[in-house]
């Protein structure tokens, strides 16, 4: 893990993600890396993904969602991973339990689209994960597969911007 880290320093990458769950060990490793190598890099650490239910997450972390963004949210502040990516159904439990962290949030689906009823099972609109208080938003297959991608896009920078 180390060694891919120092060749994504190489490559003057901005961020890397990783599983908060790989663990304290691994995620010490890597900000203490990081900061060796006085990279600018950024790690952003993932918490439980937005295609995950009650059930998925259970069968996985045997605990339910919101205590597991809980533990991960915390280790990753723990760890000095300055991000964490989680749905926005739990910015609001990031900010409580971990407070100072920079919040990523996937599962961005726009109002009255058919992309509701994709994988993503905890989804939430641009401006009501940026009213939650996600500080950057990940906005894939609305855009992508939008007849109009750019006209997707303007919309909901504009959406934003209000």
């Amino acid at each position: 893990m180390n060694d891919a880290l120092k060749e994504c320093i190489k490559l003057d990458i901005d961020f890397l993600s990783v599983h908060a769950s790989s663990g304290k060990v691994a995620l010490n490793l890597l900000t203490n890396t990081i900061k060796e190598q006085k990279s600018k890099l950024s790690l952003v650490s993932i918490s439980i993904l937005t295609s995950f239910d009650e059930r998925g997450c259970f069968e996985i972390y045997n605990k339910d969602i919101k205590q597991s963004v809980s533990t991960l949210a915390l280790l990753t502040k723990e760890c000095d991973v300055p991000a964490i990516v989680c749905s926005p159904h739990e910015i609001e439990l990031v900010k409580e339990r971990a407070s100072g962290l920079f919040i990523i949030t996937p599962g961005i689906r726009l109002q009255n689209s058919s992309e509701t009823k994709d994988d993503q099972k905890r989804v939430l609109t641009p401006l009501n994960a940026k009213r939650l208080g996600s500080d950057m938003i990940v906005v894939g297959r609305p855009i992508y597969k939008a007849k109009h991608p750019i006209e997707v896009a303007s919309q909901i920078l504009k959406d934003l911007s209000l």
